[in-house]
Order: C-alpha cells, then structure tokens, then sequence
C-alpha cells in the first residue's frame, strides 16, 4: 500500500506527526529546498540540472521552472517571495523571476560551486558562500558586491546564516571550523572549533547562540559554556531547521531527529527515506519539514499527537 501510494506522490498517516507526503518528479539527487515566505510554494534544486518549483497547496507534481547547465546547489527565495537566487555546481549564481525562471541579474564573482545563499532579514541583501573560499554580500537592487571575506583555508565555504537581528553571520567549513562575522562591516569576530569534522550546516537561534552539525554525526548547541552535543545520528548530518522551540535534523542515516532546542533532548525520530537525506527546510508556519534525498523530496507534519 505504501508504495502504490508514493506512486501518486501522496502518503496519508494518521493523526501522529509523521510523514504525509512524497513529492516526485527530480530524475537525480535533490541538492537545495527553499519556502516561500507565504509557504504556499517550494523550490527543490537538483543534480538533473532544473530548478521545480511545487504547489504545496495541490496535490500535483512540481513544474519544472527553469534548467542550468550544472547541478543547482543552492536556492533562496527573497522576502517578498517574488525572486529566487540560485546558485549551481559550476558557480554561476543568478537572481530569478520565481513564477518564470526568468533570469533578472547574474553574478560573476564566484569560481567554484555555490555551497550556501541566505538573504538578511531586511531582505535588502543576500550572501552567498562558495568552494571558492568566499562569502559574499550582495545587494539585492543593484546587484553590487558590497563585501567579500575569505573563510582563511583551503576549503570550501560550507554554509551560511544571518543572526535574526542581521547584525552577524555565520559559516562553516571543511576544516572543522565555524566562524562569525560583523554583517556591517565584514570583520571576522570568533572563530569556533567545536566539531572534529567539517561543518556541513549552521543557524542561529531566538537567543542568537549558533546550532551546527557536521560529518562527525554530531549535533552542537552554543551555550554560554560547555556547548550541548547531541548524538543519536549513525552519519553525517546534512540539514538543520528550527520550528519555534524544535530543532530538525537530517543525516545521510536516511533519518531526521526531532529535538528539544534549549534542553538538547531528543524527542523522536523520523524515519521513510531509503536513501542518504541531502537537504532540509522547515515551512514558513512551521509546522511542516520538507527533506530531499535521491529523485524525491519528503513532506512531514511536525505537530504533536493530539492528547
């Protein structure tokens, strides 16, 4: 029963949270997920090239919105959910129409794969992190490079996130690193060397402490002292997502952990992907979290079981 249903791209549980729905349509790995801010909408960026975009209120297949010539790495949408900045395997980063696909601007700074776009909370920015060592701020009108900084090593810029107030970023990298910077002024303020593994995610919280996971199959909460680690994944952990006081996490174990983000207590565990689990986006409500793997994207509900 459960597979004559993925074939209509739909799966229907009881009323326990869990796995709702199986989005199909990408022929290879889905490598980046967005949400439009009115979560009416998801982007999915794949190794086949396209950038599809998905009905989250029908029940239909994804269209495909546009083709590149390399794997889309990396998408957000802006602020008013009109735009969608896209970055490939290539390193070519583009600012889109989001209904079209239209190209409105291309950006030619970055030389290597786009690993990470986020836009500020003002929405009048956007950065972008890259093999090629660089985070980059943008200005979102006029397209200009407003700041560039080096993440100082040999490897790539992993990921990337604005602080909630947009006054810090963060960044990972492959040297096990994560470092914070000055949103204004560039200015590299803390470097931090918790993991023992490259970085492959990071956020910040409400409280403005970093979370972050890495191929140490590990989970990092920033405290004012010994920071929270939180073990329970058997891979390396592919995606972060917060949902008010919830922390999602995904990994290549094909699982996502559902946990407390102030305690570190875990609360359960999603389980239904039969591959590595690639990328991860929690919905504008908050209330779902969408997952990408290899061809599909899963659509799980993140409430509690009604008492």
């Amino acid at each position: 029963m459960r597979r004559f249903l993925q074939v209509f791209c739909l799966l229907i549980i009881g009323a326990q949270a869990g796995e709702f729905r199986v989005l199909e349509g990408h022929e290879r790995w889905v490598l980046a997920l967005a949400i439009s801010p009115d979560g009416k909408r998801l982007a999915s960026g794949s190794d086949d090239h396209t950038l599809r975009l998905w009905d989250l209120q029908g029940e239909g297949g994804g269209r495909v919105l546009r083709r590149f010539e390399s794997a889309v790495s990396a998408i957000a949408f802006s602020r008013d959910g009109s735009k969608l900045i896209v970055g490939t395997w290539d390193g070519e980063l583009f600012l889109c129409d989001a209904e079209s696909g239209k190209t409105l601007r291309e950006y030619p700074e970055h030389t290597e794969t786009i690993n990470a776009l986020a836009f500020d909370p003002s929405g009048e920015y956007f950065a972008s992190g890259s093999a090629d060592d660089r985070l980059i701020v943008w200005d979102v009108v006029t397209g200009e490079d407003l700041m560039t900084m080096h993440q100082g090593n040999e490897y790539d810029v992993t990921t990337l996130a604005f602080s909630l107030d947009g006054e810090r970023m963060v960044t990972g990298d492959g040297e096990n690193q994560l470092k914070v910077w000055d949103a204004n002024t560039g200015e590299e303020l803390e470097t931090l060397t918790g993991h023992s593994e490259p970085v492959t995610c990071a956020l910040f919280n409400r409280k403005g402490r970093i979370i972050s996971g890495g191929w140490d199959d590990s989970v990092r909460i920033q405290t004012s002292g010994e920071d929270l680690v939180l073990k329970g994944h058997r891979g390396d952990i592919t995606g972060l997502a917060l949902s008010g006081n919830t922390l999602i996490s995904a990994s290549e174990d094909k699982t996502i952990r559902v946990w407390d983000a102030e305690s570190g207590e875990w609360q359960r565990t999603l389980e239904g992907h039969t591959e590595s689990i690639s990328c991860l986006v929690v919905s504008a409500d908050g209330k779902r979290v969408y997952s990408g793997s290899k061809q599909v994207i899963h659509a799980w509900e993140l409430k509690s079981k009604t008492k």
